[in-house]
């Protein structure tokens, strides 16, 4: 019975943890949202960055969910999951974006005034 459990098809565990990203991804927003404006120019665009990556991992978790997309018309040669790699790959670049951006800012990242 515990085996069952992680049976990827037929598993609740699988559609639960991709219902959860995405529940998460909206407090996430929630709270960038709500601290963003207390930081400095500097931090404020590395919140963006981090937003940005944090977008595009939930829009390939979204993806995922979907899995070939077959009910979209999509092929296992022209898959979704094509989408969902590609989205992967733009949310690590505005990750290392984001490092760039913090290796060039001075220390003392405190909140302003």
């Amino acid at each position: 019975m515990m085996i069952e459990l992680f049976v990827y098809e037929t598993s609740i565990l699988n559609p639960a943890l991709k219902l959860i990203n995405i529940i998460l991804f909206g407090i996430s927003s929630i709270l960038v949202y709500w601290i963003k404006g207390s930081y400095n120019k500097g931090l404020k665009r590395i919140i963006n960055f981090l937003f940005l990556s944090l977008t595009f991992f939930a829009f390939g978790s979204i993806l995922r969910y979907f899995g070939h997309g077959f009910i979209f018309g999509f092929t296992k040669e022209f898959s979704l999951k094509w989408f969902q790699s590609l989205s992967y790959l733009v949310a690590a670049l505005f990750f290392v974006f984001s490092t760039r951006t913090l290796s060039k800012l001075p220390l003392g990242l405190e909140k302003k005034n």
